[in-house]
């Protein structure tokens, strides 16, 4: 068998491969994950792309086509800087998402135009020059194209405030780990007028919409703490009203430089998450917006 069929078969069988594995147990994760922490698991991936490198280092490959050395390369390590980028500003949202898609648009087009530039110079015919890089595009190519793909599908997907759990019982029996912050218990039944709930209404500080598609039973948490009906919180209508304030931390530039290199410089930063159930399926919605409360 020539060495141009062997890379072939082994190129798609690799292709095969990833894609059983990565359908099986890595796509429905990701899935069920906050879409920030999903693009966070796929850059970590591609951080790695600066062993690209490797095609233009003499003794490690031998005389590839300098068209398709060079461009893999360089590609590979401006996607690899990309995406480290964007791990180190995922507390500054919008720098975050700028960084991903350049990452994932700039590996996607790396890719694409590495494979007409390996048709062009033959080098399926010439693989075994590759040396110790053979393995790059049997197997780490197509882990990297597959996560493109699905990079491309979480950003373009519409995102409801709602996003389905993790691995979790069918109802609501316990807090989901993954929630940062607040959860409150609502109870079936109407509230009743008390001496307490009076008091409450007299200290509440933030209220907190519910979604719309939220409906009890439901539990409320804060900061991963579970909140109680009358204790915690009241119910306005469809307003959840805390008798403390509740704020969300913004991070200016400098606090986030020092935090990237360790330094903490925290802040009170609630995040109000919602625990219910769809059609018999677990969901949170995650990160509800916190008003003050005028009244």
């Amino acid at each position: 068998m020539s060495p141009q069929i062997l890379f072939q078969m082994q190129l798609v069988l690799g292709y095969v491969a990833c894609l059983l594995c990565f359908s099986t147990y890595v796509l429905p994760r990701l899935k069920s994950m906050e879409p920030i922490q999903a693009h966070r698991v796929i850059a970590t991936v591609h951080s790695f792309r600066f062993f690209g490198l490797v095609f233009i280092l003499p003794g490690v490959v031998d005389n590839l086509p300098v068209g398709f050395a060079t461009f893999a390369a360089y590609w590979d390590l401006a996607t690899g800087v990309l995406a480290m980028l964007a791990l180190l500003t995922v507390r500054i949202r919008p720098l975050f998402w700028l960084f991903v898609g350049a990452f994932n648009l700039v590996g996607m087009v790396d890719l694409i135009v590495d494979y007409y530039h390996a048709v062009q110079a033959g080098l399926p015919a010439l693989a075994g020059q590759l040396g110790v890089a053979y393995a790059i595009p049997i197997l780490y190519v197509p882990v990297l194209m597959i996560t493109h793909v699905v990079a491309f599908y979480l950003l373009l997907r519409p995102q409801p405030k709602a996003v389905r759990a993790l691995a979790g019982p069918p109802l609501l029996d316990q807090p989901p780990a993954s929630l940062p912050q607040i959860v409150v218990h609502a109870p079936h039944g109407t509230r009743t007028a008390t001496a307490r709930s009076a008091m409450i209404d007299a200290m509440a500080r933030s209220r907190v919409r519910l979604p719309p598609q939220v409906q009890p039973p439901y539990e409320v948490y804060i900061s991963g703490v579970l909140q109680k009906e009358g204790a915690d919180f009241r119910l306005d209508g469809r307003t959840l009203v805390f008798e403390r304030e509740l704020r969300k931390d913004k991070v200016s530039g400098w606090r986030w430089l020092l935090g990237a290199w360790g330094v903490g410089t925290y802040r009170q930063n609630d995040s109000v998450d919602i625990r219910y159930a769809l059609d018999g399926r677990p969901m949170v919605a995650e990160g509800l917006d916190i008003e003050p409360d005028d009244r």
